[in-house]
């Protein structure tokens, strides 16, 4: 097997983006003993939004960047409740080796489905986002730490000398640009200018419930003591999903209706959504779904619209690479969004280890799509299926048996040792 070539200085790292992606990206390369400087257009750098998925395929990342999620209040997920229109209750319970499916009389059926581990964890998405933050910059640990710079209005780059230009008149210059700007992507115009994302036809309204609320009114007290358990109501064209967060002490809700219902709604974190057209878009689908619409905050309520995009064709240009939202947005139907944006830093860390030489980044990039485009874009594909509507008959969801072979595929992988045996098999 041949070497991997070195140089003596390490990469100079420029990532556009300081979202969970790109931080992720950020302290993965710090650990690789890389120079990284995240530019945030943003004056904060904070992360806004509910609460986000950890599966197993995130978990085992994450714990390489050294960032266990119970530190930062995240809860395991422990079991799924699905309500029929029929109020049905049926409970998934997840156990360290299976998951079963039982019905409301404790009955399972002869089904079984084998996993790997579980490590799934529910985590508020500004605990995770301050986690990798406050690792990134530390004094600690193993690196440089990262440089952040915040209401970074960027206004140029050159993506084959790797240059970004600011409005100011500044130019950085870098061995490499990382892309993590979000769905909305500017620097996504770099490498596929006619690609927009659109919608997707739903949109989503946002928000949050806290367990003592549920627990004052006995005929729903029960979903207080249903720590680390998932439940979804699905009803033709729409869906609410509910899951606990912040060590089960508050409910991250969604409720996912056609966009044309609400033509006029103004989206986004800086608007408060209507309580009254949210309990509106839900009438009908019983008593409990009414009563914890009740208790939704009037000032903590927020939608947006759910966006797609069309498959790009490749995620790099000379020295700048695509990852998370900025290279494949993700619908929130498998839980894979943050994921996949960890993923993808993890694998450009692998693949860029210490000593790198600067020759050899084309070749990495390459590797970085060969690593990542075909698995991303088939889990973008499930997240499609897996959001239409159970009862929808102009567009059915995919089957349990089908939704848990594609959890199964997501979740049995491992980044990291997959990009490093194509750094192996490349110099073999």
């Amino acid at each position: 097997m041949g070497s991997i070539p070195a140089q003596n200085r390490p990469l100079n790292v420029i990532v556009i983006g300081a979202g969970i992606g790109g931080l992720a990206a950020a302290l993965a390369l710090r650990r690789e003993g890389h120079r990284v400087s995240v530019l945030e257009k943003s004056r904060f750098a904070a992360e806004i939004g509910a609460a986000v998925h950890i599966a197993p395929n995130c978990t085992r990342l994450l714990r390489r960047l050294g960032l266990d999620p119970q530190r930062y209040r995240a809860n395991l997920l422990t079991g799924v409740s699905n309500q029929d229109t029929l109020n049905f209750l049926k409970n998934r319970a997840l156990t360290r080796k299976k998951m079963n499916l039982f019905d409301s009389s404790g009955k399972a059926p002869p089904t079984i489905w084998d996993f790997d581990e579980k490590d799934w964890y529910l985590i508020h998405r500004a605990h995770l986002h301050g986690a990798l933050k406050e690792l990134a910059l530390s004094s600690k640990g193993d690196g440089t730490p990262v440089k952040l710079s915040v209401s970074c209005n960027i206004v140029d780059m050159d993506p084959k000398e790797a240059t970004v230009t600011l409005d100011s008149g500044e130019t950085i210059k870098g061995d490499i640009v990382i892309g993590a700007d979000g769905v909305k992507s500017w620097s996504r115009s770099y490498i596929a200018p006619d690609v927009e994302p659109y919608s997707s036809g739903k949109c989503c309204y946002r928000w949050l419930i806290s367990f003592a609320e549920i627990e004052k009114n006995e005929s729903i007290k029960k979903f207080s003591q249903w720590h680390g358990r998932m439940t979804e109501w699905d009803y033709n064209d729409r869906r609410i999903i509910m899951y606990p967060c912040v060590d089960n002490t508050m409910y991250n809700c969604g409720g996912f209706i056609p966009r044309a219902e609400i033509p006029d709604e103004i989206f986004g974190w800086s608007h408060i959504a209507s309580k009254e057209k949210l309990i509106q878009s839900y009438k009908g689908m019983g008593q409990e779904v009414e009563q914890l619409l009740a208790l939704t905050p009037e000032d903590g309520l927020h939608i947006w619209e759910l966006l797609d995009m069309d498959f790009l064709p490749t995620y790099i240009k000379d020295s700048l690479v695509l990852i998370g939202d900025a290279a494949h947005p993700f619908l929130p139907y498998m839980g894979q969004g943050a994921a996949m944006a960890i993923e993808d830093g993890v694998t450009l860390a692998a693949l860029l280890p210490q000593g790198t030489s600067t020759d050899d980044i084309p070749s990495r990039l390459q590797s970085y799509q060969k690593c990542r485009k075909e698995r991303v874009e088939r889990i973008q594909i499930l997240t499609r299926e897996n959001g239409k509507g159970t009862n929808d008959p102009n567009a059915k969801r995919i089957t349990r048996d089908e939704a848990l072979a594609g959890i199964k595929y997501c979740q049995n992988y491992d980044a990291w040792e997959s990009a490093k045996q194509m750094l192996v098999d490349s110099h073999s």
